[in-house]
């Protein structure tokens, strides 16, 4: 029995379907599939997912997210009938082909659809399924990404007998070190996760020849998103206040007219993306935009705007999500502005 990935969040236990289809593949042949933007999932798949829903609890809404779905096999999903907790499922991102599935197979009607690309499995259901469902359901799993951000980070604090951490891409001083390779221990947070930026940068696929990453965190997310979305890949390792990049090493990788996606873990200031855009357009190429896990960057800073910080895609903002998140330039002032802080809180 394959492992179902799954976001408990709210009121809600998301399913994820085609990034489990996606790490079944990885799971059962060992090998990295390309990302696929129609699947059609298997028997043992839907078997898995029908057990794996029928041992779930009853508290939560089981949400289904069918994008990417577009079949299954062997009237397949049939089986749901028999699964005890069938009345708390709803199915999102159903594209046309799949809805017409699961109508016949399932005895659904009308009432059923409660909109093009969302569907209850019983009309108890309802009430509770809001106009702004399917977005109110992605801003939960923007909660349950930040949630990996903030539990792979680490304080640092002079308070405990450490020094702040000092940021060699950015030149500053932060209270809160990000430490995204932690996620690379657990191994379904880490697919989904690649998984997710895989899906980002798909979006753009057309409009890019490589991907470029400028850390060793960000070399390792490039490396496995070239295998699944079958593009080069590029690294210019140390890219920051501190350059380290060769002009020869420049002339070989980088070549003219070219264009290429950053691949970053976290982007706090967007110092090496500036100096890497820089590299980039004096070798007559473009940067044409980014994908990365996490972000410091506020939007709102008319500073960003039209800039090339702009055009970074992550998977969540955790300025969005109030992050105790500092920098300043000494640790020093870094001090003082946590200690103003809890003198206004007080």
């Amino acid at each position: 029995m394959h492992n179902i990935y799954s976001i408990r969040s709210g009121d809600y236990l998301i399913i994820p379907t085609s990034y489990n289809a996606f790490s079944c593949i990885i799971r059962s042949t060992k090998n990295t599939p390309l990302f696929a933007k129609q699947n059609t999932l298997s028997n043992d798949f839907v078997r898995d997912l029908m057990s794996f829903i029928d041992l779930a609890g009853s508290r939560k809404i089981i949400v289904i997210d069918c994008e990417y779905v577009v079949a299954y096999e062997n009237k397949s999903f049939s089986l749901m009938q028999e699964v005890k907790n069938k009345n708390k499922v709803v199915f999102i991102n159903v594209d046309t082909t799949l809805r017409k599935m699961l109508v016949e197979d399932l005895y659904l009607d009308e009432e059923n659809i409660i909109r093009d690309n969302v569907i209850i499995y019983s009309l108890k259901l309802k009430p509770k399924i809001i106009p702004n469902f399917v977005e109110e359901i992605s801003h939960e799993v923007k909660k349950h990404i930040y949630s990996l951000t903030k539990k792979y980070s680490r304080k640092t604090s002079k308070g405990k007998g450490k020094k702040y951490h000092y940021l060699d891409s950015s030149g500053v001083y932060s209270n809160t070190y990000v430490n995204i390779k932690q996620i690379f221990n657990n191994v379904l947070d880490y697919t989904y996760i690649v998984y997710r930026l895989a899906e980002t940068a798909q979006k753009r696929i057309a409009f890019y020849d490589a991907l470029i990453s400028t850390s060793k965190n960000g070399a390792i997310l490039a490396n496995l998103l070239g295998q699944i979305l079958d593009k080069k890949v590029v690294h210019c390792i140390s890219v920051g206040p501190k350059f380290a990049l060769s002009l020869d090493q420049l002339d070989s990788e980088i070549r003219e007219k070219k264009n290429y996606l950053y691949v970053f873990d976290f982007i706090c200031l967007g110092t090496e993306v500036k100096i890497l855009n820089a590299i980039i357009a004096s070798k007559k190429a473009n940067l044409i935009g980014g994908v990365g896990v996490a972000s410091l960057i506020d939007n709102s800073n008319p500073d960003v705007e039209g800039s090339i910080i702009s055009k970074m895609d992550y998977l969540v903002n955790i300025v969005d999500f109030g992050a105790d998140y500092k920098i300043d330039i000494s640790e020093e002032r870094l001090e003082t502005q946590i200690k103003s802080q809890k003198v206004v809180e007080q």
